[in-house]
């Protein structure tokens, strides 16, 4: 019984170390399309930022 539980938590842990993992990394991606967009979202937009 005791092994069980241990499988059970063991597994339960990676499982969501790797969720996050995932998440983090979804995020990370995302930010980074986000950023190298960005100027042409906004100038399509019709907002032409000040230099």
């Amino acid at each position: 019984m005791r092994a069980s539980i241990k499988q059970v938590l063991s597994l339960t842990l990676f499982g969501l170390c790797t969720g996050l993992a995932g998440a983090y990394l979804g995020i990370n991606q995302a930010y980074d399309r986000l950023d190298a967009e960005l100027p042409a979202i906004i100038e399509s937009a019709g907002c032409i930022p000040h230099s």
